[in-house]
């Protein structure tokens, strides 16, 4: 970044804002865009934000009746990098809460932390609220919004898929403690898998380690291969079973059981229940 403000035009991060809409942001976007209302989408760029951006952290307040996302800085730079910092993640904060909202965030406001930059008429073009400096305050920028919009239906709202980013979120955030990494990269590959769970030696495969050393790495860890693809695989149907357009066989074959009868006796022994038993398809 340091490099690109060196040579390139100061604006350069208003430049590159429509390659930064939602999709963009993996299953940061998806959880946002799939969450049930503006208040969960939020919380879950509270949580996680730090994994696209971990130069920044997010925390929120509602006071006279305006919700605040508050974004700190954590490193020290200096002005030129910290505004294109900033900028970078406000138009990403704004395309994934557009995402959410399904629609422009003109009745928000925007607080920037320095001074108004020669180059300030393009964030008319760049964000789609009004832009105001406070240079006094150079570490925190804000994006504030009526305390109504949280209560807000998402329009793309969807529980499994909202339940399934998240979980490769947490995955995520779990694959930044190095005791655990071969066991975040399992479940990394885990969650990513569509249909049935791959075998331990294809995951030993794709992390380049035998099958041998994936199980004794594992077992350093407290666990095992199947521990984890069990868990997965019961997290993953309690998920799916949110969705109701999906029959119960469907799900089944989802996570590998061609037979019915299997994922029912599997089903019963996770949840002590059948699957139409269970509250998530009630």
């Amino acid at each position: 970044l340091q490099n690109i403000n060196a040579f390139a035009p100061p604006s350069w991060a208003l430049d590159i804002g429509p390659a930064l809409h939602g999709s963009a942001h993996g299953a940061l976007a998806a959880a946002t865009a799939a969450a049930k209302n503006l208040d969960r989408a939020l919380a879950i760029l509270e949580r996680f934000a730090h994994l696209r951006a971990p130069y920044f952290s997010i925390r929120r307040s509602t006071e006279a009746g305006q919700h605040r996302v508050h974004l700190e800085i954590l490193v020290e730079v200096e002005i030129e990098l910290k505004r294109s910092l900033v900028e970078t993640v406000l138009i990403s904060v704004q395309a994934l809460l557009e995402s959410a909202l399904g629609e422009s965030m003109s009745e928000a406001s925007f607080t920037l932390p320095f001074s108004e930059p020669e180059y300030a008429n393009r964030y008319r073009e760049a964000l789609s609220a009004p832009v105001s400096y406070a240079a006094e305050n150079p570490v925190i920028a804000t994006l504030a919004f009526p305390e109504a919009w949280l209560e807000l239906d998402c329009p793309f709202a969807n529980e499994s898929q909202y339940q399934r980013a998240k979980s490769e979120l947490e995955v995520s955030e779990r694959g930044l403690d190095g005791h655990d990494f071969i066991v975040a990269r399992v479940e990394q590959i885990l969650e990513a898998s569509p249909g049935a769970p791959p075998s331990a030696e294809e995951i030993a495969r794709r992390i380049y380690l035998s099958r041998r050393t994936l199980v004794r790495r594992l077992a350093e860890s407290g666990t095992s291969f199947r521990s984890i693809v069990e868990a997965h695989s019961r997290r993953r149907a309690e998920q799916l079973l949110a969705d109701h357009n999906l029959t119960i066989a469907e799900i089944g074959h989802r996570l590998g059981y061609t037979d019915p009868a299997n994922f029912g006796r599997a089903f019963r022994r996770w949840f002590g229940c059948s699957p139409s038993a269970h509250p998530a398809r009630q």
